[in-house]
């Protein structure tokens, strides 16, 4: 009975061995006594147990990350390079055989031919070129490693850089350099702030002086004009009022001439040269005002 017991269990357990499964992720190949003997797909498959051993690979995209490394450019600066790669085994008896057989490490395999290829391409690229060129160099390597891997029985579909800095003295010389630079910008931004002020300042002091100026020079004008007005009125009433009073004197003149010589004179009441002489009251003479 207890032979039997252990018949069935062995049997049992014999039945498990047998078995396989193959999901739909993976792909399989079985290897009899250590050779290649065929390929699996995903399903249900059977093998013979202790004699028969599958190994499995996964058909799904892979990432292997590119490890930080220092690379020299063309301009011989040290920088810092890392990035991330994506590939995958496709699904086919062929590539499979190879992903196996082909390469002991895929993914160490992968890793460190693109190390490679990222020094030789920086190599070509100065600094400032690298800095702005992380599609370009991924788009190198994506073609350079899609043609190596191809013995490997992998497909590299994609590779992005993620890193491209210089050593940390130049990152440092860098930042006091744009620090600079923004300090440059802001004192130029403040002396042209200065300057605009001055300007405006400036213009609106000349339009000041000129406004005054005008202001001054219209004053000037109105003062001649009412200095000339007073003169006018000035002259007007002296011709009015003394130039009777010359022709007066004139006659004056002329009688003083003619008569110096005589002794005695008669004058007639009612000469104007009584009035001229205002000696009317004196005589007791009145005289008669001209209508």
């Amino acid at each position: 009975m207890v032979g039997l017991v252990i018949f069935v269990l062995l049997v049992l357990i014999f039945a498990a061995l047998s078995f396989v499964v193959i999901p739909q992720e993976k792909r399989a190949v079985v290897e009899t006594f250590g050779k290649f003997s065929r390929y699996l797909e995903p399903g249900l498959h059977f093998r013979i147990p202790f004699v028969d051993k599958v190994k499995k690979i996964d058909i799904r995209e892979q990432t292997v990350d590119i490890q930080e490394q220092e690379v020299i450019s063309k301009d011989n600066t040290v920088i810092l390079v890392d990035g991330v790669i994506w590939h995958r085994v496709s699904p086919t008896k062929e590539t499979v055989f190879k992903a196996f057989y082909e390469i002991d490490d895929l993914n160490y395999a992968i890793q460190k031919l693109a190390q490679t290829n990222i020094r030789d391409i920086v190599a070509t690229m100065t600094f400032d070129e690298s800095l702005a060129s992380r599609e370009l160099i991924g788009n190198k390597l994506t073609k350079t490693l899609a043609q190596a891997t191809e013995n490997w029985g992998a497909r590299v579909t994609k590779v992005e850089i993620q890193k491209i800095d210089p050593p940390k003295d130049i990152i440092l010389a860098m930042h006091k350099e744009k620090t600079a630079e923004q300090v440059k910008r802001a004192l130029i931004k403040e002396a042209e702030g200065y300057k605009t002020a001055k300007i405006e300042k400036a213009e609106g002091d000349k339009q000041e002086a000129i406004l005054q100026a005008e202001g001054e020079a219209r004053a000037k004008i109105l003062r001649a004009d009412a200095d000339a007005a007073a003169i006018k009125t000035v002259s007007d009433a002296a011709e009015k009022h003394f130039k009777s009073r010359a022709e007066a004197l004139k006659k004056l003149d002329v009688a003083g001439t003619i008569l110096k010589d005589n002794t005695k004179f008669v004058i007639p009441s009612g000469s104007n040269l009584i009035n001229l002489l205002s000696l009317g009251d004196e005589l007791g003479i009145k005289t008669k005002k001209k209508e």
